[in-house]
């Protein structure tokens, strides 16, 4: 499938969209290739699109879709916005030492913009609930970025 192609179905994802229509454009886009899957994330930074493009995300699932978990992790900067918990269920069965790489990575980052939110959810949603500890880092002093957590 096309980038054009993918981005008419993405249309379709609107939840204003037709029950009909929103199914049929998951039902292709989980074929997207893999090349494509960051048209998923986000998409056209418009929240009516977020929490059907996380379904189908959800639906694509790990492996194929480790090349957009830095932008899985963006997503977990606010809890609120649509599709965020599904997002974290999709990440929470991401094979855990990669998980673990692309969350300092993440953690590296909310660090560099003092976005301790973001830490907070990383932390409340992902390091916590899947009981990751320091010894799992890869590299430690990314594990004390926790402590800027809000709570």
């Amino acid at each position: 499938m096309n980038k054009s192609e993918a981005n008419r179905l993405i249309d379709d994802l609107d939840w204003n969209a037709t029950p009909e229509e929103t199914e049929n454009a998951m039902e292709r886009l989980v074929n997207l290739d893999d090349d494509k899957l960051y048209l998923l994330l986000q998409p056209r930074y418009d929240k009516r699109y977020w929490y059907n493009a996380a379904i189908v995300i959800s639906k694509i699932g790990y492996p194929r879709i480790e090349s957009i978990i830095p932008g899985l992790l963006r997503w977990l900067q606010d809890m609120n916005w649509p599709g965020a918990l599904k997002v974290v269920e999709t990440l929470q069965k991401v094979d855990r030492n990669v998980l673990i790489y692309y969350i300092e990575q993440a953690l590296t980052k909310a660090k560099a913009t003092n976005d301790t939110l973001w830490i907070t959810w990383i932390k409340e949603e992902l390091i916590e609930p899947l009981e990751i500890g320091i010894e799992d880092f890869i590299t430690k002093s990314n594990y004390r970025i926790l402590q800027l957590s809000e709570w």
